[in-house]
């Protein structure tokens, strides 16, 4: 099976020229894809689906699709407002995302410490997750701090001050 970069985050269907779509891919796609390219690959599989299986594949995906612009706009918004943190509460750290940090932050025991922030919502925080998927523990967002995981908040840390 095709395993995903999870870094990758825009459309890579070629366009004519060679250049690529790059709109924003859809994040639980197995490769990275747009809805516009997505049903372009529908409509071009119409024509190999006998014509039950063709009705309800296409009925199916055209719901889906549909379904994806309807909230596109409030997802959007979301997570153009979301931050992805941080957080060391004990010996692990925390990988999530939030509208509100203070808010948030207000949730964990109070010596936890912020050690960085970074733009994005669910998208970007299902990426850390991903990324760094080796040292999960205790849960879906709780992670040993690894070399890699250290270095990465590193990185996070110096761009927000840059």
């Amino acid at each position: 099976m095709y395993e995903r970069n999870p870094e990758t985050t825009r459309c890579t269907a070629a366009r004519n020229g060679g250049r690529f779509c790059n709109a924003e891919s859809l994040p639980d796609a197995p490769f990275p894809i747009c809805v516009h390219h997505a049903a372009e690959v529908m409509r071009y599989l119409q024509s190999y689906l006998p014509k039950t299986v063709e009705d309800k594949t296409i009925a199916i995906a055209r719901g889906v699709v549909q379904e994806r612009k309807r909230r596109a706009p409030a997802e959007e918004l979301h997570e153009r407002k979301s931050v992805v943190y941080y957080l060391r509460v004990g010996a692990l750290v925390k990988i999530g995302t939030t509208t509100n940090l203070p808010n948030r932050l207000r949730g964990y025991p109070p010596d936890s410490v912020i050690l960085a922030v970074e733009p994005g919502g669910v998208s970007v925080e299902k990426r850390r997750h991903a990324q760094f998927a080796d040292n999960l523990t205790h849960g879906n967002e709780w992670f040993t701090p690894s070399a890699e995981l250290v270095e990465h908040i590193k990185k996070v840390r110096a761009a927000r001050v840059a």
